[in-house]
Formats: C-alpha cells, structure tokens, sequence
C-alpha cells in the first residue's frame, strides 16, 4: 500500500512510440531471420517459415497492444493512494491491476509490468520513456516506485 498521503498518480501514456519500434524490429527480425537461417534451403521453404514467424509475431504484439489499433492498448494509468492501479484500455475498460516484481526502473524510463487482479494469468507491459511521458509524472512515478514498492508490498511475484 502507498502512503496514505501521497495523492493519486495519473498518467497518459497513448502515446508510446518505444513500444512501436521495438514491435516493427521484432516483426523484421521474425520475417528476415529464417532467410538468412535457412539460406540453404529452397526459397519457397524460407518465405513460408518467414510469413508463419511474422503472422505469429504480430498476432501477439497485437493481442499484448503494442502495435495496431488494438483495443488492449493501455491508454492512461493511474496509481491510487491506496496503492491500488487502474489500468484504461483503448475501448473505455477499465481494470484493477497489481504491479508485478519484474518492473524495471531506470534512468529516462520505466518498463512497467502490471497483472489484473480479475485475471492473473494476463500480464500488461508498458515501456515509458521521458521525452514521451510528461517528464514531471514521469519523475514522480520513478520516486514513487523507490520509495513505495519495497516496504509496501505492493508488488507481486509473476503467476506460473
């Protein structure tokens, strides 16, 4: 739980420009990968390998939101006082989430890892960077998951 008298941390993180890059690298490297793999082997072999990693590839990224207008997409955040997160997707839902331990805090940016409390088994990752995130809320939030997460036991350990 966060301290009582720390107010509640809103976030708008729609646009996330670090994800969409590093989903497009992702999609290149699935595609390209197993032509440079299995040059040995016929071209029709090398485009069907490719096309099946690159279809696998950007169904997920497109299930997880980090590419498309995929309504799974986290929009804004908020980190109550209670320690409790909301989590806003891109169609309106909004969920309670838990902060996971395998967040990550470091200069400029945060990976964030957020699980439902209604489905364990989901996780949400969010990567935010200074100059895409208001810097101050950004700062704030860094703080705030120093200070707080530790002694709180707000984090929780990833389902298996």
């Amino acid at each position: 739980m966060s301290s009582p008298s720390s107010p509640a941390l809103n976030l708008d993180v729609a646009y996330r420009p670090a994800e969409a890059w590093i989903a497009r690298a992702g999609l290149a490297l699935a595609m390209l990968g197993p032509c440079f793999v299995l040059a040995s082997h016929p071209l029709p072999t090398r485009a069907v390998v490719s096309t099946v990693l690159g279809v696998i590839v950007a169904l997920g990224l497109l299930k997880c939101g980090w590419v498309g207008a995929s309504a799974n997409r986290i929009v804004s955040l908020a980190w109550l006082s209670d320690g409790r997160w909301l989590v806003r997707h891109r169609d309106g839902r909004t969920r309670e989430c838990e902060l996971c331990l395998n967040s990550r805090i470091l200069a400029g940016w945060v990976w964030l890892r957020l699980r439902p409390v209604d489905a364990p088994r989901r996780v949400y990752s969010l990567l935010l960077l200074t100059p895409r995130v208001a810097p101050d809320s950004l700062r704030r939030l860094i703080v705030r998951l120093r200070l707080d997460v530790p002694r709180s036991g707000a984090a929780v350990a990833p389902a298996r």
